[in-house]
């Protein structure tokens, strides 16, 4: 069980790591929150200067995960708590990841995107 243990955390830590490159590469410095999850104060998996990011993965491919509301009430409490954008972030195990923002933050975000094109 231990051996299971410790690849789950090594995935979910190359996933961490992959988020907060392509964050730094594509929008804004971004980092590792180190520890996330084990002490109260150590919060979100990704953090940069407008959004904490949740992530969840796989530990090897599949065709389907399962997102529990608590992931996005965890994170949306972060959030606010600091004054981001919450985000969870979803692999079936591939190494692709999936973003998932709250309606108003999508609707937001996707008419600044619309007016800076048009």
């Amino acid at each position: 069980m231990m051996v299971k243990q410790l690849n789950n955390r090594t995935v979910a830590n190359k996933q961490e790591k992959r988020i907060s490159k392509k964050v730094t590469k594509y929008i804004e410095p971004a980092y590792v929150q180190k520890a996330s999850g084990s002490m109260f104060h150590r919060k979100s998996d990704v953090i940069s200067k407008n959004f904490r990011i949740e992530a969840k993965t796989k530990t090897k491919p599949s065709k389907s995960i399962t997102l529990k509301r608590e992931y996005f009430e965890k994170i949306s409490r972060e959030a606010l708590e600091t004054d981001k954008i919450p985000v969870l972030s979803f692999s079936f195990g591939d190494g692709q990841d999936f973003y998932v923002l709250e309606e108003h933050d999508f609707m937001r975000m996707a008419g600044d995107w619309c007016d800076k094109i048009n």
